[in-house]
This record gives C-alpha cells, sequence and structure tokens, in this order.
C-alpha cells in the first residue's frame, strides 16, 4: 500500500511538474512515480515492522511511518544538501570494501532523488517510530501534521534562498497537501474524526 500510494503522489507531482516546465507530462509522471513510490514502500514496511503484535486493526503506526518518510523525504530534497545530509551519508558508506555494495547503494540513492532524500525518510521514519513507540500513535500522527504544516513554509524559504526553484516549491506544496490528506482520511478514521464515525481511541 506504501508503493502504491507514493506511487500514485510521485505520478501526481510528477504531471504537475511536467505541465510547469511544458515537459512530456506522461513522462515526467512516470519518472516522479518510481522514486517516491519506493519511499512509500520503504515507509510502509517500516511502519509494518514497529507496529505492536497486540496492535488494534486501525493502528496508525503504519500510515504515520510511511508519513514520516513522505514528508522526510521532502524535507530532506529541501533543505537537505543545504544542511550537509548527502555529504554525511557519502562520507558514512565510504569505507565499504565491497565495491558491488557500494555501487548498489550509490544508484538506488540516485533513483530516489539523491542522498539527502535519502537521510530525510530514513529520519522521518526514526522519529515517528520514536514517538509512536514511546508517547503513542496520537502523538506520532500530531507531530506529522506539524510537519506537514511546516514543509510548504520552508519550501517557500529555500526557494527565495536558491535552494530549490519555484516549480519544484509548487510540486512540493502539492505532494505536502496529498499526503496530508491521506493522513486526515486514515487518521481521522482511526481517531473517531472521520464522517460517520462516532467511536474515539482515547
Amino acid at each position: 500500500m506504501g508503493l502504491i500510494a507514493g506511487a500514485v503522489i510521485g505520478a501526481a507531482a510528477g504531471f504537475v511538474m511536467g505541465i510547469i516546465r511544458i515537459e512530456n507530462v506522461a513522462q515526467a509522471a512516470l519518472a516522479g512515480a518510481l522514486p517516491v513510490g519506493l519511499i512509500g514502500a520503504l515507509g510502509g514496511f517500516a511502519g509494518g515492522l514497529l507496529q505492536r503484535p497486540s496492535a488494534e486493526e486501525d493502528s496508525l503506526t503504519v500510515i504515520t511511518t510511511f508519513g514520516g518518510a513522505m514528508l522526510g523525504a521532502l524535507l530532506g530534497k529541501i533543505i537537505g544538501v543545504a544542511l550537509g545530509a548527502d555529504t554525511w551519508l557519502l562520507e558514512s558508506i565510504a569505507g565499504i570494501e565491497n565495491e558491488g555494495i557500494l555501487a548498489f547503494l550509490l544508484f538506488h540513492f540516485d533513483l530516489v532523488g539523491g542522498p539527502q532524500v535519502v537521510v530525510g525518510a530514513l529520519l522521518g521514519i526514526l522519529t515517528v517510530g520514536s514517538v509512536d513507540m514511546f508517547l503513542g500513535e496520537n502523538s506520532a500522527f500530531a507531530v506529522l501534521l506539524l510537519a506537514a504544516l511546516l514543509a510548504p513554509v520552508v519550501a517557500v524559504f529555500a526557494a527565495l534562498g536558491g535552494q530549490i526553484d519555484w516549480g519544484a516549491t509548487v510540486v512540493i506544496v502539492i505532494a505536502t497537501v496529498a499526503v496530508t490528506y491521506i493522513l486526515m482520511r486514515s487518521g481521522g478514521a482511526s481517531t473517531g474524526l472521520g464522517a460517520g464515525n462516532g467511536k474515539s481511541k482515547g
């Protein structure tokens, strides 16, 4: 599900980017679907691992971890290079002696948008997972909503500072809205905020 949701968001973002940059929108959509789909799959997989065996069917852990990966990747794309995330990751793996493993890692880093995106996604998963584990899934959900509100603001300031172009800023805002919508739909239904649901979790 993380792969599918991520691919849909990536395709939509790529489609919009293709329109903004006057490119082939079909190719742009396909180009966006794969990397974002992989990030979504990573988040969903991590959420499945972090979810408690005794968790209820409407547990938020998987969806919040998916959101953490997606929003973390977006923030990594925006400010990861400025913060040196790409340099840190590349230096960290530089000591790997097996050239095959190193080439494999570098290929997949580039595939999902660069090492700064990987660092952002992993930090997003770790942050949300830690909050979920120690403070509960509703707290993790609140942290994600805060990140979703901050991401467009950070994107605008990054564009003003020349870190990214305005086309990328528009796409990031759209992707953030899409992730927030998924979170609200899933989280609202799980916590009793969805329409027609009169039950509330704690």
